[in-house]
């Protein structure tokens, strides 16, 4: 029987394998043990830019007004296509060093290596959402089709919020 570690060793053992690209998850289950699927995923930076923490950015980090936020929007494409729009949020001041040209193409989990930071807990949260109109355009589907929404606030070790992350993410029928 497999165990979650067995999973994330095995995920882990890919990454080398597919260079540049990130995989979304692997199906690890009793029922499909011998069966593995690894999705791979590639980041491409659609805009970014560096401003005043917003009052919602404010309250979901825990930032005071006039704290300086990294925000990227980047796109993910699984099989050749798109299928997720994301907005992701750093505060500069818990990140030191940090540079949008060193981190448009690298995940949470790389940018905590690259700088240092020790990640703790995410805490997501799932709905079903029409796509808002910016999210509509980028992913090229109509304002009225349905969405999965996933919102996640991640935690340093200590506690202190590190990254707000908002994806919208299509269907994967294929």
């Amino acid at each position: 029987m497999r165990t979650n570690r067995d999973c994330d060793s095995l995920a882990h053992d890919i990454w080398p394998t597919t260079r540049g690209f990130r995989y979304i998850g692997v199906a690890c289950s009793k029922r499909y043990r011998s069966r593995v699927r690894v999705v791979q995923m590639l980041l491409t930076p659609v805009g970014h830019s560096i401003d005043g923490a917003s009052p919602a950015e404010q309250e979901r980090l825990g930032l005071s007004a006039g704290d300086e936020v990294l925000r990227l929007e980047r796109l993910q494409y699984a099989g050749g296509k798109v299928r997720t729009f994301e907005r992701s949020v750093l505060p500069l001041h818990r990140i030191p060093g940090i540079h949008v040209n060193r981190v448009q193409y690298l995940t949470l989990a790389e940018i905590a290596d690259q700088f240092g930071v020790r990640l703790g807990r995410a805490t997501e949260r799932l709905s079903i959402v029409s796509a808002p109109p910016s999210v509509a355009r980028a992913l090229a589907v109509n304002p009225t089709d349905k969405l999965l929404q996933i919102d996640r606030v991640t935690t340093t070790v200590d506690g202190t919020a590190i990254e707000w992350r908002l994806a919208h993410v299509m269907e994967m029928s294929s």
